[in-house]
């Protein structure tokens, strides 16, 4: 994949906070098998596990591979980097809570 992606300064920002290098968010943008459209035009994508394993048992670099473990960026729809963070079971998990705390209330128009 050769795309070139503009980084607002929000994500230059969250990157120096988070300590995530910026050829660790190349290489997520070069191999993510994940993605999730989060709202505004814009997509989650990330490494799995899997294909992590499957990287690191093809040979791939494992301190860079350990470096992009875990580590979610935010696009865009004009390809631009809008923010980074690193997927932890609180993030993880986040979105699906959300769901079902939603959908335990219903509204009844009997009455």
């Amino acid at each position: 994949m050769n795309v070139n992606y503009e980084i607002t300064n929000h994500a230059c920002t969250r990157m120096q906070q988070r300590g995530v290098p910026i050829i660790a968010i190349d290489y997520v943008l070069e191999n993510f098998d994940k993605s999730e459209f989060v709202g505004s035009g814009c997509q989650e994508k990330w490494i799995s596990r899997r294909r992590l394993t499957s990287l690191r048992k093809n040979g791939e670099k494992s301190r860079l591979l350990d470096r992009a473990a875990g580590v979610a960026v935010i696009i865009s729809g004009d390809d631009t980097i809008v923010t980074i963070y690193h997927k932890t079971e609180r993030t993880r998990h986040k979105k699906s809570k959300q769901h079902k705390f939603q959908n335990t209330f219903q509204v009844s128009t009997t009455g």
